[in-house]
């Protein structure tokens, strides 16, 4: 009998597939200002709504990301799937569903075991939400 997998494990699976010109298409948050600098990429910060400056900086290799602006509540480093739930305003298992359910289990290699794991997250937080 194989052992259930853990929440973590599926949030690094995520987003080890992720990449980062598709997560900025996803957020939506002016794609076409995405740029390339060296071995990272620079765009305009939506959690802090930049629209002048290329303050966020993604690193493809890990998937992190962190702004670079003094004020900004994403200075620390963090994964793509926290930016994708800034962004949306919603708990990291809500955002990780929104990005399964757009780009597909298969896109991840997820198993029928990880979505049952996520799907039982996922109910968890919206039982929380509902009680407040």
């Amino acid at each position: 009998m194989s052992e259930k997998p853990h929440y973590a494990s599926i949030c690094a699976k995520v987003n080890a597939e992720l990449r980062v010109p598709q997560v900025i298409e996803f957020i939506g948050w002016y794609p076409e200002r995405l740029v390339k600098f060296e071995d990272v990429y620079l765009a305009l910060c939506p959690i802090h709504g930049d629209k002048v400056f290329r303050t966020l900086v993604l690193n493809p290799n890990g998937n992190t990301y962190q702004c670079r602006h003094v004020n900004c509540p994403a200075g620390s480093p963090s994964d793509l799937i926290d930016l994708v739930a800034r962004c949306f305003g919603e708990s990291m298992p809500e955002a990780l569903a929104r990005l399964v359910d757009h780009f597909g289990p298969d896109a991840f290699g997820l198993s029928e075991s990880e979505l049952a794991v996520l799907a039982e997250i996922l109910e968890m937080v919206q039982r929380e939400n509902e009680e407040y």
